[in-house]
């Protein structure tokens, strides 16, 4: 690919550099927590997700905002774009992916109850439901990095019958290793088998559809918006984080074919979020989500993001400075 971006920058913010007597000194003021820093003394903020800048399309679409509280146009334009991208009917807004995971678990999770996964991230949610989460290790190395010992998962399902209220799968198990695909087919087998739900995180799922083209066989060849659909194919419900790969200021949601499922999503998210028809989301939001969808099944945007990123990382490499 061209090593330039595939897009013109029609907007800039300028940033301000300190100097190390500077840094040292603003983090000793905050003992050294950088949590504690206002974004203005940060230079880089590897941390936050959230798109600090929109398309021009994704921006002019704010302007389309309609701010019914029952019905906005944009719900229905923000479904049917999910309909195109994940191949999913019914779907629920929230205003990010911890409420769709509070929205879950408070339908699903009570004392007693397990939640099985390969990311520490619902462990804090299942837990203030008084449930208890088992987290699933994935292989590092080996001959199949980012599989999962399915005898193992096996027999958590098959000794736990009934208490596993779900299993949550992170397509970068954190942030950080992408599962094998053959992974994830493995765990919709061993869910339908047991009648256990599987909900995948697909916040990321543009990277990992690039991932697979890139590093396995039988991917080679297809094109990203194909492999979406693939893989929110194996889930009986997806969680999206529109502050990743959609490029969102903020807004999600969950996404089912399950009209069982759908329906006690809608009548948990008023709740926590506000009607189902906006979720957490203003009417706005839905309508540069809904562009953010469509925008990031690009294939060379996708070439694009992990191009950026191998450098950074070469970059810090070659500094010596972990990561």
């Amino acid at each position: 690919m061209a090593k330039h971006e595939p897009h013109k920058i029609k907007s800039i913010r300028n940033l301000t550099y300190f100097s190390l007597s500077d840094r040292l000194k603003y983090l000793r003021n905050v003992d050294f927590n950088v949590g504690s820093l206002p974004s203005s003394l940060v230079t880089f903020d590897m941390v936050s997700q959230g798109s600090s800048a929109m398309s021009q399309e994704q921006v002019g679409a704010l302007f389309l905002g309609d701010e019914a509280y029952a019905g906005a146009r944009n719900f229905v334009t923000l479904s049917r774009r999910v309909q195109e991208v994940f191949g999913l009917e019914f779907i629920c807004p929230l205003h990010n992916l911890y409420g769709g995971l509070k929205l879950l678990c408070s339908i699903k999770v009570a004392p007693g109850v397990i939640v099985g996964g390969n990311s520490p991230s619902p462990r804090g949610v299942v837990e203030y439901f008084r449930g208890t989460y088992e987290q699933f290790s994935q292989d590092e190395a080996g001959e199949s990095p980012g599989s999962i010992d399915m005898e193992k998962t096996a027999k958590f399902l098959a000794e736990n019958s009934g208490k596993v209220a779900f299993i949550y799968i992170d397509l970068y198990s954190g942030g950080c290793l992408p599962i094998a695909f053959a992974a994830l087919t493995a765990l919709r087998e061993a869910a339908d088998s047991t009648g256990t739900l599987l909900v995948i995180d697909t916040s990321c799922v543009a990277q990992y559809a690039h991932h697979l083209i890139k590093n396995e066989a039988s991917f080679q060849g297809k094109n990203v918006a194909d492999i979406i659909k693939q893989v929110s194919a194996l889930a009986h419900t997806i969680v999206f984080d529109a502050g990743q790969d959609a490029m969102s200021n903020v807004g999600g949601f969950l996404a089912t074919n399950d009209a069982g499922e759908h329906e006690k999503h809608q009548n948990e998210v008023v709740v926590f979020e506000g009607l189902h028809t906006y979720g957490g989301m203003a009417g706005r939001t839905m309508e540069a989500v809904a562009v953010g969808l469509g925008e990031m099944t690009d294939d060379l945007q996708a070439e694009w993001i992990a191009f950026q990123t191998g450098l950074l990382a070469a970059i810090l490499e070659e500094a010596g400075i972990p990561l």
